[in-house]
Protein backbone atom coordinates (compact mmCIF):
# COMPACT_ATOMS: atom_id res chain seq x y z
CA UNK A 1 0.00 0.00 0.00
CA UNK A 2 2.65 2.26 0.92
CA UNK A 3 4.56 2.21 -2.89
CA UNK A 4 0.91 2.38 -4.37
CA UNK A 5 0.46 5.63 -2.61
CA UNK A 6 4.22 6.72 -3.16
CA UNK A 7 3.59 6.12 -6.94
CA UNK A 8 0.77 8.60 -6.93
CA UNK A 9 2.33 11.09 -5.37
CA UNK A 10 2.31 14.32 -7.66
CA UNK A 11 5.32 15.59 -6.38
CA UNK A 12 8.38 13.07 -7.83
CA UNK A 13 10.88 14.11 -5.80
CA UNK A 14 8.77 14.50 -1.98
CA UNK A 15 10.03 13.26 0.98
CA UNK A 16 7.04 10.38 0.86
CA UNK A 17 9.01 8.80 -2.28
CA UNK A 18 12.57 9.61 -1.18
CA UNK A 19 11.55 7.81 2.57
CA UNK A 20 9.56 4.99 0.41
CA UNK A 21 13.09 4.47 -1.79
CA UNK A 22 15.09 4.79 1.30
CA UNK A 23 12.91 1.67 2.75
CA UNK A 24 12.92 -0.56 -0.49
CA UNK A 25 16.77 -0.18 -0.32
CA UNK A 26 16.73 -1.30 3.55
CA UNK A 27 14.50 -4.31 2.66
CA UNK A 28 16.98 -6.20 0.36
CA UNK A 29 19.18 -6.67 3.18
CA UNK A 30 19.65 -10.41 4.14
CA UNK A 31 17.74 -10.75 7.62
CA UNK A 32 14.40 -9.96 5.87
CA UNK A 33 12.42 -12.52 3.89
CA UNK A 34 12.00 -13.38 0.74
CA UNK A 35 8.65 -12.03 -0.06
CA UNK A 36 9.83 -8.48 1.12
CA UNK A 37 12.77 -8.95 -1.13
CA UNK A 38 10.98 -9.29 -4.26
CA UNK A 39 8.59 -6.46 -3.12
CA UNK A 40 11.80 -4.27 -2.81
CA UNK A 41 13.16 -5.30 -6.41
CA UNK A 42 10.04 -4.78 -8.35
CA UNK A 43 9.17 -1.12 -6.33
CA UNK A 44 12.86 0.58 -6.62
CA UNK A 45 12.33 0.71 -10.30
CA UNK A 46 9.60 3.43 -10.16
CA UNK A 47 11.48 5.38 -7.50
CA UNK A 48 15.25 5.78 -8.25
CA UNK A 49 15.94 7.75 -11.10
CA UNK A 50 14.29 10.60 -9.14
CA UNK A 51 16.92 10.67 -6.76
CA UNK A 52 20.13 10.59 -7.97
CA UNK A 53 21.90 10.56 -5.09
CA UNK A 54 20.69 7.51 -4.35
CA UNK A 55 21.11 5.67 -7.61
CA UNK A 56 23.95 4.32 -6.39
CA UNK A 57 22.40 2.53 -3.46
CA UNK A 58 19.43 1.84 -4.94
CA UNK A 59 21.61 -0.16 -8.57
CA UNK A 60 23.69 -1.94 -5.41
CA UNK A 61 20.58 -3.09 -3.70
CA UNK A 62 19.44 -4.58 -7.08
CA UNK A 63 22.51 -6.11 -7.42
CA UNK A 64 22.59 -8.01 -3.84
CA UNK A 65 19.05 -9.24 -4.67
CA UNK A 66 20.86 -10.69 -8.12
CA UNK A 67 23.07 -13.08 -5.79
CA UNK A 68 20.89 -13.28 -2.67
CA UNK A 69 22.35 -16.47 -0.53
CA UNK A 70 20.55 -15.59 2.79
CA UNK A 71 19.62 -18.98 4.39
CA UNK A 72 16.12 -19.59 3.47
CA UNK A 73 14.88 -22.48 1.43
CA UNK A 74 16.26 -22.56 -1.85
CA UNK A 75 13.39 -21.78 -4.06
CA UNK A 76 13.04 -19.08 -2.54
CA UNK A 77 16.47 -17.52 -3.02
CA UNK A 78 15.90 -17.99 -6.44
CA UNK A 79 12.82 -16.42 -7.37
CA UNK A 80 14.64 -13.40 -5.02
CA UNK A 81 17.15 -13.68 -7.56
CA UNK A 82 15.30 -14.02 -10.43
CA UNK A 83 13.18 -10.86 -9.31
CA UNK A 84 16.78 -8.45 -9.33
CA UNK A 85 17.81 -9.98 -12.77
CA UNK A 86 14.05 -8.74 -14.13
CA UNK A 87 14.86 -5.36 -12.04
CA UNK A 88 18.25 -4.55 -13.91
CA UNK A 89 16.01 -4.66 -17.30
CA UNK A 90 13.16 -2.11 -15.98
CA UNK A 91 15.77 0.37 -13.79
CA UNK A 92 18.09 0.19 -17.59
CA UNK A 93 14.91 1.04 -19.21
CA UNK A 94 14.38 3.63 -16.62
CA UNK A 95 17.70 5.38 -16.92
CA UNK A 96 19.32 4.22 -20.05
CA UNK A 97 23.14 5.73 -18.44
CA UNK A 98 22.73 2.03 -16.72
CA UNK A 99 22.50 0.08 -19.96
CA UNK A 100 26.28 -1.00 -19.72
CA UNK A 101 27.16 -1.55 -15.78
CA UNK A 102 23.53 -3.88 -15.40
CA UNK A 103 24.59 -5.23 -19.19
CA UNK A 104 28.33 -6.18 -17.93
CA UNK A 105 26.43 -7.14 -14.24
CA UNK A 106 24.42 -9.47 -16.34
CA UNK A 107 26.90 -11.24 -18.22
CA UNK A 108 28.72 -12.16 -15.00
CA UNK A 109 25.38 -14.22 -14.09
CA UNK A 110 25.08 -15.86 -17.29
CA UNK A 111 27.14 -17.85 -15.48
CA UNK A 112 24.77 -19.03 -12.95
CA UNK A 113 23.77 -22.12 -14.38
CA UNK A 114 27.34 -23.47 -13.38
CA UNK A 115 28.05 -21.07 -10.38
CA UNK A 116 27.56 -17.64 -9.32
CA UNK A 117 30.02 -14.44 -9.41
CA UNK A 118 30.34 -12.59 -6.80
CA UNK A 119 29.87 -8.55 -8.33
CA UNK A 120 30.95 -6.96 -5.54
CA UNK A 121 33.75 -9.35 -4.12
CA UNK A 122 34.97 -10.62 -7.21
CA UNK A 123 34.77 -14.42 -5.17
CA UNK A 124 33.19 -17.34 -7.18
CA UNK A 125 31.34 -20.04 -5.45
CA UNK A 126 29.54 -22.84 -7.14
CA UNK A 127 25.62 -22.81 -7.03
CA UNK A 128 22.98 -25.98 -7.87
CA UNK A 129 22.09 -25.89 -11.69
CA UNK A 130 19.50 -23.19 -12.02
CA UNK A 131 18.33 -23.31 -15.80
CA UNK A 132 15.27 -20.75 -15.10
CA UNK A 133 17.66 -18.47 -13.79
CA UNK A 134 19.76 -18.65 -17.16
CA UNK A 135 16.47 -18.09 -18.61
CA UNK A 136 15.94 -14.67 -16.94
CA UNK A 137 19.32 -13.81 -17.37
CA UNK A 138 19.38 -13.78 -20.98
CA UNK A 139 15.75 -12.32 -21.01
CA UNK A 140 16.90 -9.72 -19.34
CA UNK A 141 20.23 -9.12 -21.68
CA UNK A 142 17.89 -9.19 -24.63
CA UNK A 143 15.83 -6.36 -23.27
CA UNK A 144 19.33 -4.62 -22.93
CA UNK A 145 20.13 -5.57 -26.68
CA UNK A 146 16.81 -3.94 -27.97
CA UNK A 147 17.60 -0.95 -25.56
CA UNK A 148 21.05 0.21 -26.99
CA UNK A 149 22.43 -2.50 -29.48
CA UNK A 150 25.98 -0.68 -29.86
CA UNK A 151 26.49 -0.68 -25.77
CA UNK A 152 25.23 -3.82 -25.08
CA UNK A 153 27.27 -5.76 -27.98
CA UNK A 154 30.24 -4.01 -26.88
CA UNK A 155 29.70 -5.65 -23.28
CA UNK A 156 29.33 -8.64 -24.60
CA UNK A 157 32.25 -8.76 -27.21
CA UNK A 158 34.55 -7.38 -24.58
CA UNK A 159 34.67 -11.03 -22.99
CA UNK A 160 35.14 -12.74 -26.14
CA UNK A 161 38.94 -12.14 -26.76
CA UNK A 162 41.15 -14.37 -24.64
CA UNK A 163 43.07 -12.86 -21.73
CA UNK A 164 47.01 -12.47 -21.77
CA UNK A 165 49.31 -15.37 -21.37
CA UNK A 166 50.37 -13.59 -17.58
CA UNK A 167 46.97 -13.28 -16.43
CA UNK A 168 45.92 -15.32 -12.87
CA UNK A 169 44.56 -18.77 -14.74
CA UNK A 170 40.97 -18.67 -12.63
CA UNK A 171 40.88 -15.42 -14.28
CA UNK A 172 41.47 -16.71 -17.60
CA UNK A 173 39.45 -19.74 -16.73
CA UNK A 174 36.26 -17.25 -15.90
CA UNK A 175 37.26 -15.45 -19.53
CA UNK A 176 37.26 -18.72 -21.73
CA UNK A 177 33.72 -19.93 -19.88
CA UNK A 178 32.19 -16.50 -20.45
CA UNK A 179 33.19 -16.34 -24.30
CA UNK A 180 31.64 -20.14 -24.68
CA UNK A 181 28.56 -18.64 -23.08
CA UNK A 182 28.63 -15.13 -24.93
CA UNK A 183 29.03 -16.65 -28.47
CA UNK A 184 26.11 -19.31 -27.99
CA UNK A 185 24.08 -16.28 -27.05
CA UNK A 186 24.70 -14.38 -30.01
CA UNK A 187 24.42 -17.20 -31.93
CA UNK A 188 21.22 -18.51 -30.40
CA UNK A 189 19.24 -16.50 -28.40
CA UNK A 190 20.29 -13.13 -29.69
CA UNK A 191 19.91 -14.08 -33.12
CA UNK A 192 16.56 -12.73 -34.06
CA UNK A 193 17.42 -9.44 -31.79
CA UNK A 194 20.42 -9.01 -33.71
CA UNK A 195 18.43 -9.33 -37.19
CA UNK A 196 15.88 -7.16 -35.98
CA UNK A 197 18.42 -4.33 -34.38
CA UNK A 198 21.91 -4.33 -35.92
CA UNK A 199 20.73 -2.76 -39.32
CA UNK A 200 23.73 -2.33 -42.30
CA UNK A 201 26.39 -0.01 -41.80
CA UNK A 202 24.86 1.47 -38.33
CA UNK A 203 27.15 1.72 -35.15
CA UNK A 204 26.36 -1.35 -33.68
CA UNK A 205 26.96 -3.64 -36.86
CA UNK A 206 30.39 -1.30 -36.52
CA UNK A 207 31.04 -2.44 -32.99
CA UNK A 208 30.19 -6.16 -33.68
CA UNK A 209 31.98 -6.76 -36.55
CA UNK A 210 34.58 -4.27 -35.68
CA UNK A 211 35.17 -6.18 -31.72
CA UNK A 212 34.99 -9.98 -33.57
CA UNK A 213 37.52 -9.24 -36.39
CA UNK A 214 39.88 -7.66 -33.94
CA UNK A 215 39.06 -11.33 -31.82
CA UNK A 216 39.16 -13.58 -34.77
CA UNK A 217 42.60 -14.02 -34.51
CA UNK A 218 43.18 -14.84 -30.99
CA UNK A 219 40.58 -17.38 -30.70
CA UNK A 220 41.14 -21.55 -31.42
CA UNK A 221 39.10 -22.85 -34.89
CA UNK A 222 36.07 -23.94 -33.23
CA UNK A 223 35.12 -20.33 -31.90
CA UNK A 224 36.23 -18.82 -35.28
CA UNK A 225 33.91 -21.12 -37.23
CA UNK A 226 30.95 -20.22 -34.63
CA UNK A 227 31.66 -16.52 -35.22
CA UNK A 228 31.65 -16.43 -39.32
CA UNK A 229 29.08 -19.10 -39.96
CA UNK A 230 26.36 -18.35 -36.86
CA UNK A 231 26.97 -14.74 -36.33
CA UNK A 232 28.71 -12.37 -38.59
CA UNK A 233 27.47 -14.25 -42.03
CA UNK A 234 23.50 -13.55 -40.42
CA UNK A 235 23.99 -9.79 -40.94
CA UNK A 236 22.87 -8.41 -43.27
CA UNK A 237 26.18 -6.58 -44.76
CA UNK A 238 27.18 -10.43 -45.78
CA UNK A 239 23.87 -11.10 -47.93
CA UNK A 240 26.09 -9.72 -51.03
CA UNK A 241 29.95 -8.72 -51.34
CA UNK A 242 30.76 -5.90 -49.10
CA UNK A 243 33.98 -3.99 -47.35
CA UNK A 244 32.71 -6.39 -44.39
CA UNK A 245 33.06 -9.54 -46.22
CA UNK A 246 36.61 -8.64 -48.09
CA UNK A 247 37.74 -7.75 -44.51
CA UNK A 248 36.37 -11.22 -42.75
CA UNK A 249 37.84 -12.91 -45.84
CA UNK A 250 41.35 -11.07 -45.30
CA UNK A 251 41.53 -11.83 -41.62
CA UNK A 252 40.27 -15.91 -42.64
CA UNK A 253 42.88 -16.17 -44.92
CA UNK A 254 45.66 -14.62 -42.54
CA UNK A 255 44.88 -17.32 -40.38
CA UNK A 256 45.08 -19.69 -43.07
CA UNK A 257 48.33 -18.82 -44.25
CA UNK A 258 50.27 -18.73 -41.00
CA UNK A 259 48.65 -22.22 -39.82
CA UNK A 260 50.02 -23.37 -43.34
CA UNK A 261 53.14 -21.54 -42.71
CA UNK A 262 53.73 -23.19 -39.11
CA UNK A 263 52.60 -26.93 -40.87
CA UNK A 264 55.55 -26.55 -43.34
CA UNK A 265 58.00 -25.75 -40.96
CA UNK A 266 57.05 -28.51 -38.19
CA UNK A 267 57.05 -31.20 -40.45
CA UNK A 268 60.52 -33.18 -42.08
CA UNK A 269 60.17 -32.07 -45.90
CA UNK A 270 59.20 -35.41 -47.32
CA UNK A 271 56.40 -35.59 -45.24
CA UNK A 272 53.14 -34.72 -45.78
CA UNK A 273 52.21 -31.50 -43.77
CA UNK A 274 49.00 -31.59 -41.11
CA UNK A 275 46.51 -29.80 -43.49
CA UNK A 276 43.44 -29.53 -40.62
CA UNK A 277 43.71 -26.24 -38.92
CA UNK A 278 44.90 -24.42 -42.82
CA UNK A 279 41.55 -26.45 -44.56
CA UNK A 280 39.40 -25.64 -41.71
CA UNK A 281 40.28 -22.31 -42.53
CA UNK A 282 40.18 -22.22 -46.31
CA UNK A 283 36.33 -24.05 -45.79
CA UNK A 284 35.66 -20.85 -44.11
CA UNK A 285 36.79 -18.88 -47.26
CA UNK A 286 35.49 -20.72 -50.09
CA UNK A 287 31.87 -20.01 -47.58
CA UNK A 288 32.18 -16.58 -47.95
CA UNK A 289 33.88 -16.39 -51.31
CA UNK A 290 32.21 -18.86 -53.48
CA UNK A 291 29.31 -20.15 -51.56
CA UNK A 292 27.79 -16.78 -49.87
CA UNK A 293 29.28 -14.42 -52.56
CA UNK A 294 29.74 -11.87 -49.77
CA UNK A 295 33.82 -11.11 -50.37
CA UNK A 296 35.81 -11.14 -53.82
CA UNK A 297 36.18 -14.65 -55.15
CA UNK A 298 39.48 -12.92 -56.79
CA UNK A 299 40.98 -12.14 -53.25
CA UNK A 300 40.22 -16.06 -52.55
CA UNK A 301 42.24 -17.41 -56.01
CA UNK A 302 45.24 -14.89 -55.44
CA UNK A 303 45.65 -16.60 -52.01
CA UNK A 304 45.83 -20.16 -53.79
CA UNK A 305 48.15 -19.08 -56.34
CA UNK A 306 50.72 -17.62 -53.93
CA UNK A 307 50.55 -20.05 -50.88
CA UNK A 308 49.28 -23.65 -52.43
CA UNK A 309 49.72 -23.48 -55.95
CA UNK A 310 53.36 -24.10 -56.14
CA UNK A 311 54.48 -27.73 -57.49
CA UNK A 312 56.83 -27.86 -54.16
CA UNK A 313 54.01 -26.93 -51.85
CA UNK A 314 51.20 -29.00 -53.27
CA UNK A 315 53.66 -32.33 -53.27
CA UNK A 316 53.72 -31.69 -49.16
CA UNK A 317 49.99 -32.44 -48.68
CA UNK A 318 48.84 -35.89 -49.02
CA UNK A 319 47.33 -36.82 -51.56
CA UNK A 320 43.68 -36.55 -50.92
CA UNK A 321 44.35 -32.75 -49.66
CA UNK A 322 46.14 -32.23 -52.69
CA UNK A 323 42.93 -33.20 -54.97
CA UNK A 324 40.70 -31.13 -52.50
CA UNK A 325 43.11 -28.16 -52.63
CA UNK A 326 43.21 -27.81 -56.45
CA UNK A 327 39.36 -28.68 -56.44
CA UNK A 328 38.64 -25.19 -54.13
CA UNK A 329 41.05 -23.11 -56.18
CA UNK A 330 38.62 -24.09 -58.98
CA UNK A 331 36.08 -23.34 -57.07
CA UNK A 332 37.97 -20.06 -56.85
CA UNK A 333 38.78 -19.65 -60.30
CA UNK A 334 35.63 -20.08 -61.64
CA UNK A 335 33.22 -17.27 -58.68
CA UNK A 336 35.95 -14.69 -59.54
CA UNK A 337 35.12 -14.69 -62.82
CA UNK A 338 31.49 -13.34 -61.50
CA UNK A 339 32.90 -10.67 -58.89
CA UNK A 340 31.06 -7.78 -59.27
CA UNK A 341 34.10 -4.63 -60.01
CA UNK A 342 31.63 -2.29 -59.70
CA UNK A 343 31.05 -2.20 -55.94
CA UNK A 344 35.17 -1.16 -55.68
CA UNK A 345 36.23 -3.77 -53.91
CA UNK A 346 38.56 -5.52 -56.88
CA UNK A 347 39.04 -3.85 -59.55
CA UNK A 348 38.89 -5.16 -63.78
CA UNK A 349 42.34 -5.30 -63.99
CA UNK A 350 42.97 -7.04 -60.57
CA UNK A 351 40.62 -9.58 -61.76
CA UNK A 352 42.16 -9.69 -64.96
CA UNK A 353 45.47 -10.83 -63.57
CA UNK A 354 44.69 -13.33 -61.39
CA UNK A 355 42.98 -14.65 -63.83
CA UNK A 356 45.61 -15.00 -66.43
CA UNK A 357 48.09 -16.48 -63.48
CA UNK A 358 45.54 -19.34 -62.55
CA UNK A 359 46.23 -20.18 -66.68
CA UNK A 360 49.50 -20.10 -66.15
CA UNK A 361 49.43 -22.38 -62.62
CA UNK A 362 47.25 -25.26 -64.80
CA UNK A 363 50.05 -27.10 -65.77
CA UNK A 364 50.92 -27.70 -62.33
CA UNK A 365 47.66 -28.27 -61.02
CA UNK A 366 46.78 -30.80 -64.22
CA UNK A 367 50.50 -32.60 -63.08
CA UNK A 368 49.62 -33.04 -59.75
CA UNK A 369 46.28 -34.63 -60.96
CA UNK A 370 48.04 -37.22 -63.07
CA UNK A 371 50.82 -38.35 -60.57
CA UNK A 372 48.54 -38.75 -57.90
CA UNK A 373 46.32 -41.11 -59.95
CA UNK A 374 43.07 -40.48 -57.38
CA UNK A 375 39.78 -40.80 -60.38
CA UNK A 376 36.64 -39.79 -58.76
CA UNK A 377 34.49 -36.76 -59.59
CA UNK A 378 35.70 -34.27 -57.24
CA UNK A 379 38.50 -34.51 -59.55
CA UNK A 380 37.46 -34.61 -63.00
CA UNK A 381 35.05 -32.13 -61.66
CA UNK A 382 38.07 -29.48 -60.65
CA UNK A 383 39.51 -30.62 -63.99
CA UNK A 384 36.29 -29.24 -66.39
CA UNK A 385 36.21 -26.40 -64.02
CA UNK A 386 39.45 -25.39 -64.62
CA UNK A 387 40.04 -25.93 -68.62
CA UNK A 388 36.24 -23.85 -69.15
CA UNK A 389 37.53 -21.50 -67.32
CA UNK A 390 41.24 -21.40 -69.15
CA UNK A 391 39.24 -21.08 -72.31
CA UNK A 392 37.14 -17.87 -71.00
CA UNK A 393 40.85 -16.19 -70.46
CA UNK A 394 40.86 -16.71 -74.32
CA UNK A 395 43.50 -14.09 -74.49
CA UNK A 396 46.02 -15.94 -72.11
CA UNK A 397 45.48 -19.97 -72.70
CA UNK A 398 48.91 -21.28 -73.06
CA UNK A 399 49.45 -23.86 -75.78
CA UNK A 400 50.99 -26.20 -72.90
CA UNK A 401 47.90 -26.07 -71.02
CA UNK A 402 46.33 -27.82 -73.83
CA UNK A 403 49.35 -30.38 -73.94
CA UNK A 404 48.83 -31.11 -70.20
CA UNK A 405 44.84 -31.68 -70.91
CA UNK A 406 45.53 -33.62 -73.40
CA UNK A 407 48.08 -35.82 -71.29
CA UNK A 408 45.83 -35.89 -68.41
CA UNK A 409 42.50 -37.20 -70.88
CA UNK A 410 44.36 -39.52 -73.43
CA UNK A 411 47.52 -41.27 -71.01
CA UNK A 412 47.80 -45.03 -69.96
CA UNK A 413 47.99 -44.25 -66.30
CA UNK A 414 45.57 -45.53 -63.91
CA UNK A 415 43.75 -42.33 -63.64
CA UNK A 416 41.85 -43.59 -66.58
CA UNK A 417 41.31 -47.17 -65.98
CA UNK A 418 37.96 -47.91 -66.03
CA UNK A 419 36.91 -44.16 -65.60
CA UNK A 420 35.20 -43.91 -68.80
CA UNK A 421 32.01 -42.17 -67.21
CA UNK A 422 34.24 -39.43 -65.98
CA UNK A 423 36.56 -39.32 -68.72
CA UNK A 424 34.11 -38.87 -71.75
CA UNK A 425 33.07 -35.84 -69.49
CA UNK A 426 36.24 -34.10 -69.70
CA UNK A 427 37.00 -35.40 -73.59
CA UNK A 428 33.62 -33.93 -74.22
CA UNK A 429 35.18 -30.50 -72.77
CA UNK A 430 38.32 -30.92 -74.62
Amino acid sequence: DLIRRAKGQPNKTGNMRRDTLTHLISLTQSTHPASLKILAADGIQYFFKDFPELEEASINAVYDLCEDQSPMVSMHRSFVRIEGYKALAHMSRAQTKWVKRNADVLLQLLQSGMYLFSITSNVTYVASDEPDEVTVVKQSLLEHLELDPRITLSVLCDQITPLEASSDDEEKGIRDRLRVLVLSFLADEAKHAIARRVTSRSEAEDVLVGELLAAIPKLPPPDVGKIVKEILLVLPSYNTQSRQGKALLRVVLDLARDSLRKALRSSASRQAISFEDTQFYLRLAHILAVERSAAPATDLLAFYLTSLASKMTLQRLSPPNQVLAIGQLADAFRASGRDDTSLGLVTEEETAKVRRQAVDACPILFERLVDIGIADSRTMGACIILLTECVRVSTHFPMYTCYYLHFFVYSETKILHGRSQHTSKLRLHV
